[in-house]
């Protein structure tokens, strides 16, 4: 059976790591291979924080984000053992690509010569993950980079990792995820949390059950352990996430996501279909000006102007029916809804 990319297949004792083609081989014993299978129980065996990253990486356009591997805060952030700034958050405005950008860091960070440890966790609004879920999501990836790493952990650590009830208590997660930083010179765990204002947009509850103490507990690893931890936050701008991340440097992607844009409108050109050849500047100049800075909205106009064959459809959708905003678009959506399911959408 072929391997696609950041797939993990088991055959006996032998764990296959894969990302991006590259296959390195982890001789797993039967134990510790129950310790994987009484962790990933804590998250129901879900393989979410591998899908969103695929989806992410298949749907980025060649060339974007580069901007970010050349950003003073990013490379400071990546490359300096001494740094005071562990924890780096990237916000930006709706829409403007935050995930992808996420997991283009997540990627670059995976292929550097350090070869850090990389655990990561995006965040969902139709998708809640308790704390508990969440760091035994992280704790798995950090142990499924380096199965070895078992070895190396106190007796007390061992003990709770085979103890399906002490597993459970988010407490002995904390204590494990600790244990798991190395203390090897130059040796690094980077975490990724992307999407975290996702969680704000319902109950206080869930963002008080959910992301934000891990958030908390991973800026306190940050701040304690610095030379070999570092935090990636990326989320737009909202108060809450400002408050736990003052005392860090942040990166606007805001005036980047344009140019990213423009590149990949460049690139989409050549695919659309129903235009003639003279006026694709003009409509791929009118989607540059309206975007805002929304690479999603102009994917999705991108996506509307691809199902229109006649020039004329084309011409009518840019003057009169191309929404404003994503607001609009997902309005527009609505509207086509019966009058007696829109409760269910909105």
């Amino acid at each position: 059976m072929p391997l696609n990319n950041s797939q993990n297949c088991n055959f006996e004792r032998v764990t296959f790591n894969s990302i991006y083609g590259n296959y390195i081989q982890h001789v797993v014993k039967d134990e510790d291979r129950e310790i994987f299978e009484r962790l990933s129980q804590n998250f129901d065996n879900e393989p979410y924080f591998s899908i969103r990253h695929e989806i992410n990486l298949r749907n980025a356009t060649e060339g974007t984000c580069g901007w970010l591997f050349e950003h003073q805060f990013f490379t400071q952030w990546r490359d300096d053992p001494a740094t005071k700034q562990p924890v780096l958050w990237v916000h930006g405005s709706p829409g403007s690509g935050k995930s992808t950008l996420c997991s283009q860091a997540i990627r670059t960070l995976a292929d550097s010569p350090k070869k850090p440890k990389v655990a990561y966790h995006f965040c969902d609004f139709a998708r809640q993950h308790k704390e508990l879920e969440i760091l035994s999501m992280l704790a798995y990836q950090i142990l499924e980079a380096d199965p070895s790493a078992l070895a190396d952990l106190p007796p007390l650590t061992i003990s709770i990792l085979s103890s399906p009830v002490q597993l459970k208590r988010t407490d002995k997660v904390h204590k494990l995820i600790t244990d798991l930083i190395p203390r090897s010179p130059n040796a690094i765990i980077c975490f990724m949390l992307d999407g975290v204002d996702e969680e704000l947009g319902s109950s206080q509850g869930r963002w008080n059950d959910g992301i934000l103490p891990v958030l908390q507990f991973l800026v306190g690893l940050a701040a304690d352990f610095p030379q070999h931890v570092r935090l990636w936050v990326s989320s737009q701008r909202r108060e809450e996430i400002r408050d736990q991340l003052a005392s860090f440097q942040g990166i606007d992607i805001d005036p980047f996501a344009q140019d990213d844009i423009v590149l990949y409108l460049s690139k989409e050109a050549t695919e659309l279909k129903g235009p003639r050849e003279s006026d694709k500047k003009v409509i791929l100049q009118n989607l540059q000006d309206r975007s805002a800075g929304s690479f999603i909205w102009v994917r999705l106009m991108v996506e509307e102007l691809g199902q229109r064959s006649k020039p004329s459809d084309v011409k009518d959708l840019i003057e009169v029916g191309m929404p404003r905003s994503l607001n609009d678009y997902y309005g527009k959506i609505f509207d086509r809804f019966p009058n007696h399911l829109r409760h269910l959408a909105s």
